[in-house]
């Protein structure tokens, strides 16, 4: 991660972090200048089935995977304002959000949810933090051989407004095709992996 203005511990080379190094360290904020979140739209298709499947290759395989750089700034509140990479950092966020779902970590979904907001849209915070609270139930409950993506859409607390964002439209996709890739296999341990020793990291 490269900071503007020397911001990040003295450097402007940068370091290399995780995703957790990152929200420990620092809120992520991603400001109104930004675009919407579309890595889950249909032009970007071949893109995100390509970059989920090396994202989870490389936790499964404990494999070092590398995002290159995220440029940034931090503010004198101590938040992280991405200026390139909020696409991948978003992704990772769902990442993250998914495996916490999944093994029940209530706590660390809390810290999560807490340390990564969108300030573009209204709605798109508002329905991440539902998603926080539900995901849990929808993953670990009964499927009835729904995919995520539907179980997402006919639950009560979804309404009909967040299909008017784009940020939300392409979450959901990203999450459903992060579902669909773990597979039957699950995810069981990456709670830990990814909060102790990612090997999935940028500059």
């Amino acid at each position: 991660m490269v900071s503007q203005g020397n911001l990040f511990e003295g450097s402007s080379r940068g370091s290399s972090l995780s995703f957790c190094d990152l929200i420990s360290r620092y809120q992520i904020v991603i400001p109104k200048i930004q675009r919407d979140y579309v890595q889950g739209r249909d032009c970007a298709k071949a893109n995100r089935a390509e970059f989920v499947k090396d994202l989870i290759a490389s936790l499964k395989g404990r494999k070092p995977f590398s995002l290159n750089f995220i440029y940034g700034s931090l503010t004198p509140g101590g938040d992280f304002v991405p200026i390139d990479g909020q696409q991948r950092l978003t992704t990772l966020f769902l990442l993250h959000l998914y495996v916490y779902a999944k093994e029940g970590e209530s706590e660390l979904i809390k810290k999560l949810i807490s340390r990564f907001s969108y300030q573009t849209r209204y709605t798109t915070n508002r329905f991440f933090k539902k998603l926080s609270k539900e995901l849990p139930d929808l993953l670990n409950g009964e499927t009835s051989g729904a995919s995520l993506k539907e179980r997402i859409e006919s639950s009560g607390w979804y309404v009909a407004s967040y299909e008017d964002d784009p940020s939300i439209v392409s979450a959901i996709v990203m999450l459903d095709l992060i579902d669909a890739e773990f597979g039957s296999e699950g995810c069981a341990g990456f709670s830990k992996l990814l909060e102790t020793a990612s090997p999935i990291t940028f500059m």
